[in-house]
């Protein structure tokens, strides 16, 4: 599913699919910090980066909606082709999230990023404590949003099933120049709760959400020592 084979394929015949449902569906939780991000640029329509847009019609539908300057991006060539025959009013970009060196630091007002996340941690089995190549992969995400995000007033709307306990791990770092909040809702009919994360650029993080990013650091140092004494006594046994 991390693929871009997978996903040129999908998208190949796929010709709508919104994760958490459409833009009416999650707008009470969304709206809010968008009209919020206008006011303090003193603007009706903020400068919107959608990540990983695929087929969704997220895009479209804030358009819709009265906020115009849209930008949408997805690595695959395949959906931004589509996105971009079906809506040449907005801008579509064939960019890896990976990589965001296409676009200005401080360039945006709000980046939103729906299940996009959710996907590279498709196959994690241990989410309490995420591989150090993972960890670092998201947080290369995370550091390139940070750095598009306008340093007054940005901020980054995050949905996705993954809870507090879980996804704060990614989220709640200082290094990142932001604070975090996180709302809920139920899902469409039978479908399960999922969450809104909202990072507010220039912000400092909460004293509970410091102390969080203190205690996960320190397990992490506690386990590399840990790891080096064991390295230490098998080194011993041939010396």
């Amino acid at each position: 599913m991390n693929s871009k084979s997978y996903w040129n394929a999908r998208f190949q015949t796929e010709t709508e699919y919104d994760w958490f449902g459409s833009y009416d569906d999650i707008r009470p939780l969304i709206e809010p910090h968008l009209i919020a991000a206008a006011s303090k640029q003193q603007q009706r329509s903020p400068s919107i980066l959608i990540l990983g847009c695929g087929t969704s019609t997220l895009s479209s539908d804030l358009y819709r909606a009265g906020y115009c300057d849209v930008t949408s991006v997805d690595y695959s060539e395949v959906v931004i082709e589509k996105m971009r025959r079906r809506h040449p009013e907005l801008t579509w970009q064939v960019v890896d999230v990976h990589d965001l060196s296409a676009f200005k630091s401080d360039t945006f007002d709000v980046v939103i990023e729906k299940a996009l996340i959710d996907i590279f941690l498709v196959g994690v089995t241990d989410q309490w404590r995420l591989k150090a190549e993972k960890a670092a992969e998201l947080a290369g995400i995370c550091s390139e949003v940070s750095r598009l995000l306008n340093p007054i007033g940005g901020v980054f709307v995050s949905v996705t099933f993954s809870p507090p306990h879980f996804r704060k791990m990614v989220y709640a770092s200082r290094r990142f120049g932001w604070s975090v909040d996180v709302d809920s809702m139920e899902g469409r009919t039978g479908s399960l709760e999922f969450f809104v994360y909202v990072m507010r650029k220039g912000q400092e993080l909460s004293a509970k959400d410091q102390q969080f990013e203190d205690d996960l650091n320190k397990e992490d140092t506690e386990e590399v020592e840990h790891v080096e004494i064991e390295d230490n006594k098998i080194l011993n046994m041939f010396i």
